[in-house]
């Protein structure tokens, strides 16, 4: 028996019920136009019709769906949440993955671009019952925009440098990611005080602490449209990463769930020298390294902006 609803008209392959069932759930704001773009990719989805569902949650906009056209409507499995208030991405997130009903739930971005076998990369890994939870490769469409390379350069990084003991990777970004349904409620979902940045960085560390497996999905593919931006857009994303990482190390320090997680060594151990070595052995364009090097001043000047902000706070 199907897991979802069948569309009589869609005519993609229907696979057997050993496949997976996926609950796709995208947060978005007041980005109409790169929502629906974002909805044709899933159009060419391959992975079978009655086998996934699309949640699309509206984080207190008001024309976020607006731009959804009835092909859209009538070609894909979409169900349609209006959050009471905009509570930022996690809330969002969390709104859409109570109401799933796959046994998997995979994240993606409004500005993002699904490949045909997006869901199908995560299915093969997920039916090898090794790993709870997988992020998958956000390719650049814009090839020799600086701040996409960029973008691209610093997350390919961190899937095979930023690993534990055992072999785990510790980042998932929600762009691209899915997880075992039961193991996220088991979790609680994202911690819906991450208003800034960091929410995915502080669930992937806790699904970890506590004992769950992740890795990266190379063959689930999305192309990130907002990889084609300023230098000044990729430092200013940056700064607030930094704002989002304090509140992430004091959470993981309050938790005392950093003695879960024993990092390990891949290369030098100072991150920085790391990252740098990485960057001149794949050949990467010097300008793309400068930017990402001031991205790092940037977002260490953002986190120590928002420790002292914290001061001030408890002060007053």
């Amino acid at each position: 028996m199907s897991a979802f609803p069948q569309n009589p008209s869609d005519t993609r392959n229907v696979l057997s019920a050993e496949d997976p069932t996926f609950s796709v759930v995208i947060a978005t704001k007041n980005r109409p136009k790169s929502l629906r773009a974002c909805l044709k990719s899933f159009l060419r989805l391959d992975y079978p019709a009655n086998r996934w569902e699309l949640i699309l949650v509206n984080d207190g906009g008001r024309w976020t769906f607006s731009a959804i056209t009835p092909e859209v409507r009538a070609g894909l499995p979409l169900r349609f949440l209006n959050a009471p208030r905009s509570g930022g991405p996690g809330y969002a997130r969390n709104l859409g993955a109570r109401e799933a009903r796959g046994e998997y739930l995979a994240f993606t971005d409004d500005d993002c671009r699904v490949a045909p076998d997006w869901l199908t990369g995560f299915a093969r890994l997920f039916q090898t019952q090794e790993w709870d939870a997988a992020g998958g490769l956000t390719l650049n469409p814009y090839p020799g925009n600086t701040a996409g390379d960029a973008w691209n350069s610093i997350l390919a990084f961190l899937y095979r440098y930023r690993l534990d003991s055992r072999g785990n990777v510790i980042l998932v970004v929600t762009a691209n990611a899915a997880v075992k349904r039961d193991v996220w409620l088991s979790l609680g979902g994202f911690d819906e005080k991450f208003i800034l940045s960091s929410e995915d960085r502080e669930f992937s560390f806790r699904l970890i602490a506590s004992g769950y497996r992740q890795t990266f999905c190379p063959e689930a593919r999305v192309w990130h449209h907002q990889t084609k931006s300023s230098a000044w857009n990729y430092l200013r994303i940056q700064f607030r990463y930094g704002r989002g990482s304090f509140h992430f190390h004091r959470k993981i320090r309050r938790a005392g769930t950093r003695k879960n997680v024993v990092i390990r060594p891949n290369g030098p151990r100072f991150y920085p020298w790391a990252l740098w070595s990485d960057l001149i052995r794949g050949r990467t364009r010097p300008n793309v390294i400068a930017l990402i090097t001031a991205g790092q001043v940037i977002h260490r000047a953002g986190r120590y902006y928002e420790k002292l902000r914290h001061l001030v706070d408890r002060i007053s």
